[in-house]
Formats: C-alpha cells, sequence, structure tokens
C-alpha cells in the first residue's frame, strides 16, 4: 500500500464534519512545501 493509499484510507474513516478542516491543512502543507521549493531554486 502506498502512502497515498493510507492517507485515503484514513480520509475515508473520518466523520465529515472534520474533512474542512483536514482540507485546510492539506492545502496548507502544499503551500509551504510549494514555496519552500520556490525559494532553494
Amino acid at each position: 500500500m502506498t502512502a497515498k493509499d493510507n492517507i485515503k484510507a484514513e480520509i475515508d474513516s473520518l466523520n465529515e464534519e472534520y474533512l474542512d478542516e483536514l482540507y485546510l491543512l492539506i492545502k496548507d502543507f502544499a503551500q509551504s512545501k510549494q514555496h519552500l521549493k520556490n525559494l532553494m531554486c
């Protein structure tokens, strides 16, 4: 099982009320990684 599969499985097990909060966390994480990548180039 890949990391993406594991993440999807965890998301599927979450209560629907937490998905908006999780989305914001994932979005912030992805943006911070992109920002760091841009700084390194």
